[in-house]
């Protein structure tokens, strides 16, 4: 089994010497601008994980923070243009077109799970919490606050979530779940505000049937589980156990564990002791620190018969086909790449994941991160990844698939890759400086997992 390696690591830069560019080979970037068409609705028996570093929620919510007037309050009233669109109920009213969150989950083909990472709220900010659960479910427009409206008058699902005749279909809407970050010196934000990392990962509300009620389950609570680790203190981690139907055969299938990650961007940044706020180190050395941890609880899951799936922004480029036009070089970097490879990627003493990228695009030159404030397709990095465990990819008790090649058994849990991409245009960018990315699994033995063709 081939496993891809390169000397260096290279996380997202702040800053980059530029170089030269490349000379053009069939294996140099093809940066896109054109708008994307959508994803495909994943077939029946198809399980989609998408992820997204979507760089802070606020782009997505409705115009302006709760604690602050909007600019055009200080200036006279202007009469909406004629042309403006009427709401459902007939007035005209102004609106600032801002990103939909609905939108984009129709237009990725209503993904089981989404994680999202770098969501950036405060611990303590439920008010914007509560706005992401509904956006999940509801179209947003700018005069939602304003207006106080607190249901579907300024916040309404357009066509996205209804059936014909307008019923509600619950199986397109989502239960939204926050790991933010509670550690009072490595994450303060900007001026102590808490506004800083912090992941999200939605849940398509078929996946949360409610389990039946009984003496160990008087609440009835959903039977699909997402929480966070117990070490994690920066808003980094969530793992999400979906409910899955059973197997319709005698096949056996494993249960699944999706971690969404957002993993710490190694540098010459202190790192104080959560508790005493006293030097314990740089961020180096806390990223592989954080590898170590990350790998013992993939590592617990698997022993429990889990198949497990890493998803989310690792702020690693694993090899030099990985980052554009140049990886970083420097010592720090190569000993965090090493240690990550070490960790997740090797089969002797790892976790022999794979990357799911690769296992099906093979050599394929993507990225995931395209910084803003630079000429689009000059410096990119593929630093998201989504990792499989060797059961989903044929990897376990044996030489399995070559990365690069389209997977060709079912994964010995009852998983198997079948799927793998990255999105990477300006338009799913949007507000972010990162792209999505996403994964398709097959589901053995299974009549769970319904198209969603007749929805689109």
């Amino acid at each position: 089994m081939s496993q891809y390696r390169s000397p260096s690591l290279s996380p997202p830069p702040l800053k980059r010497r530029r170089i030269s560019q490349l000379p053009p080979t069939s294996d140099s970037p093809t940066p896109q601008t054109s708008t994307t068409s959508p994803l495909t609705s994943p077939p029946v028996n198809t399980f989609r994980i998408l992820s997204w570093n979507i760089n802070g929620i606020d782009a997505f919510l409705p115009a302006r923070p709760h604690n602050q007037k909007a600019i055009t309050t200080f200036f006279p009233p202007s009469k909406a243009p004629d042309s403006a669109p009427p709401s459902h109920n007939g007035s005209h009213k102004t609106r600032t077109q801002r990103p939909s969150l609905r939108a984009c989950l129709l237009r990725w083909g209503w993904p089981h799970i989404v994680c999202l990472q770098e969501v950036k709220i405060a611990r303590s900010d439920t008010r914007t919490q509560d706005l992401v659960r509904r956006i999940a479910n509801r179209s947003t427009c700018s005069d939602f606050l304003e207006h106080g409206s607190s249901d579907d008058e300024d916040i309404d699902s357009g066509e996205h979530g209804r059936e014909e005749g307008g019923e509600r279909d619950s199986r397109l809407e989502y239960d939204t779940y926050f790991s933010l970050p509670l550690d009072p010196h490595n994450a303060r934000g900007a001026h102590g505000n808490g506004r800083i990392y912090g992941v999200c990962t939605l849940v398509r509300r078929d996946l949360c049937p409610l389990a039946e009620s009984n003496d160990d389950n008087p609440s009835r609570k959903p039977a699909t589980t997402t929480q966070p680790v117990d070490w994690d203190l920066e808003g980094r981690v969530l793992v999400t156990v979906p409910s899955t139907p059973p197997p319709t055969t005698t096949q056996s299938r494993n249960p699944l564990a999706v971690f969404n990650i957002y993993a710490v961007n190694g540098s010459p940044r202190p790192y104080r002791d959560p508790q005493t706020g006293s030097l314990a180190g740089d961020r180096h050395a806390y990223k592989r620190r954080f590898h170590a941890l990350l790998a013992d609880s993939v590592r617990a899951y698997q022993r429990r018969g889990y198949s497990v799936v890493v998803a989310g922004d690792m702020n690693i480029s694993r090899s030099a086909m990985d980052s554009y036009p140049a990886l970083r070089t420097g010592a720090e970097h190569v000993t965090n790449r090493a240690d990550f490879e070490a960790r997740f990627m090797e089969k002797e003493g790892g976790l022999g994941m794979g990357d799911c990228f690769r296992v099906v695009r093979g050599e394929r030159r993507k990225y995931t991160f395209w910084p803003r404030g630079r000429e689009w397709g000059t410096g990119m990095d593929r630093v998201d990844l989504m990792l499989c465990s060797g059961d989903v990819v044929g990897r376990d008790g044996g030489e399995g698939d070559e990365e690069g090649s389209v997977p060709g058994r079912r994964g010995l849990g009852g998983w198997r890759l079948v799927d793998a991409d990255i999105l990477d245009t300006s338009e799913e960018r949007g507000p972010s400086d990162h792209v999505p990315l996403y994964i398709d699994l097959s589901c053995v033995g299974t009549e769970g997992f319904q198209s969603e063709e007749r929805t689109r």
